[in-house]
């Protein structure tokens, strides 16, 4: 992936999808519809050449196309497995590539992925993605 500009619409959109809005919420926000909203994330999504909301999410960061959010506390521990899943996610690899890559079943990986939103707070794998920068375990 290289570096992308993101309409201001686009960054609006993407920086509400980021903090665990859904598409009804963020059209309210921005005052469009969800249709012009799924548009805006699609053409950001086409701009950053990620597969999916979650490799957006960490394209738009990586590359400075949102602010990074602020680093926040970590009250946690999470295992080496849960580590390599976030990191798979954000690069937008399926459930089922994500596990073979880890060695372990499709459902396995649901479970741990489960287990990580839930400890991070998340409301999507977006959002996890997100909330990963703010703790600091994506860079």
């Amino acid at each position: 992936m290289k570096g992308f500009v993101l309409t201001d619409r686009e960054r609006a959109v993407v920086a509400y999808q980021a903090i665990g809005l859904s598409i009804t919420r963020i059209a309210f926000f921005v005052g469009r519809s969800r249709e012009t909203v799924r548009d805006h994330l699609e053409r950001a999504r086409i701009k950053a050449g990620a597969s999916n909301a979650a490799n957006l999410i960490d394209a738009a960061y990586r590359f400075q196309a949102l602010p990074r959010p602020a680093p926040e506390p970590r009250t946690f521990t999470i295992t080496a497995r849960q580590q390599r899943g976030l990191e798979l996610v954000a690069q937008g690899r399926t459930g089922r590539g994500a596990a073979q890559r880890l060695g372990i079943s499709h459902q396995e990986f649901e479970a741990e992925i489960r287990r990580l939103r839930t400890l991070m707070k998340a409301t999507s794998r977006a959002h996890m993605v997100s909330r990963g920068w703010a703790l600091r375990l994506l860079e």
